[in-house]
C-alpha cells in the first residue's frame, strides 16, 4: 500500500510553477520509463512514480514511494525548485528561493513522522 505525496510551488499564497531547468535535470536523473503522463524513478535503494509528467513544473504527485534514497531526492527538489513538499497528514517540506529547505510545517495532529 502506498500513500500520495503531493509536490507544488506557491507564491503568495497560490499555487505557481516550478523552476523547470532544474526539475528536469533532476527527474532526468533517475528516470528509467518514461509514459505520457508517469515517469518511473528509481534510486539506489527504492523507486517511485511521479504522476503529472507531462507538465511537472505545474506541481505533480509521487506515488509507490520506497527506500530512503527517494526522500533525499524529494528534499533536493524543495530545495532547486523552491518546492513544497506535502505529505498526507503529515508535515510539509518547505524549499526556499535562496536555495535551503526553510522547514517543516506540521499540523496540530500528531502524525507518523512526528
Amino acid at each position: 500500500m502506498s500513500f500520495d505525496i503531493y509536490v507544488q510551488g506557491f507564491a503568495g499564497g497560490e499555487a505557481s510553477s516550478l523552476d523547470a531547468e532544474p526539475l528536469g535535470e533532476l527527474l532526468r536523473a533517475h528516470t528509467v520509463l518514461d509514459g505520457a503522463e508517469v515517469l518511473r524513478l528509481a534510486f539506489d535503494d527504492g523507486e517511485a512514480e511521479i504522476y503529472g509528467a507531462d507538465e511537472p513544473e505545474t506541481g505533480f504527485m509521487v506515488s509507490h514511494a520506497s527506500g530512503r534514497r527517494v526522500w533525499d531526492f524529494l528534499a533536493e527538489v524543495a530545495v532547486r525548485c523552491a518546492a513544497t513538499v506535502l505529505l498526507p497528514d503529515g508535515p510539509a517540506m518547505v524549499g526556499s528561493p535562496s536555495g535551503s529547505l526553510a522547514g517543516c510545517l506540521r499540523n496540530s495532529q500528531a502524525t507518523p513522522w512526528s
